[in-house]
């Protein structure tokens, strides 16, 4: 899978260049080999303009299953308090299980991690953007700028991940932890309550 291509409008756009300094890192269709050293310049194109594109298109996906998600559960619980009043007891059962299968995939894809993170990532990486083209050509050269520039860069890029991530190991962890739980209580001649 190629990364998206950034078109030279959004490159004029943002006053970068569409050449590399070093000219080694670009093949012909001008185009990231992925394993040569590149200009501060043509990590803005490669690296940090394409993901700030592919956050903005990410984004309202999130936000619409989301969405659907909350409204789903709001009806559903709705529709559970009018049975109830209505006398339809026989119903409650099934919209509670709607609300709970609603939930379920809700937490299962992470949406709200997701979103909270790559909109976290967007914002970090935007401001990055806005001091990047804040400082001059000379301050641009300095080589702690470009290490800032990069480090950063990956951080926020890496932070949208580790947003739903975490969530992932966590439960990870408490499964892991309940079965060396139930390892320790089988083993003959194990206590209740040592650890």
């Amino acid at each position: 899978m190629k990364p998206q291509a950034v078109s030279r409008s959004l490159l004029l756009e943002e006053g970068l260049s569409d050449f590399s300094l070093l000219g080694t890192a670009i093949d012909e269709d001008g185009e990231d080999d992925g394993i040569g050293l590149i200009s501060a310049d043509d990590y803005m194109k490669f690296r940090l303009l394409p993901a700030i594109s592919r956050l903005n298109d990410t984004i309202p996906g999130h936000e619409v299953r989301y969405n659907l998600s909350q409204t789903v559960i709001m009806f559903a619980t709705m529709m559970a308090a009018v049975f109830g009043v209505i006398g339809l007891h026989v119903w409650i059962p099934a919209v509670a299980a709607s609300v709970a299968g609603a939930e379920s995939l809700n937490n299962f894809d992470q949406t709200s991690a997701r979103l909270v993170g790559a909109n976290g990532a967007l914002t970090q990486l935007k401001n990055l953007r806005i001091w990047w083209q804040s400082l001059s050509r000379t301050q641009q050269s300095l080589p702690h700028n470009k290490a800032q520039l990069i480090e950063s860069s990956e951080d926020a890029i890496e932070s949208e991940l580790n947003a739903w991530t975490q969530g992932i190991l966590r439960k990870k962890r408490k499964v892991d932890t309940a079965e060396d739980d139930e390892g320790d209580a089988s083993k003959p001649g194990a206590k209740k309550g040592s650890a």
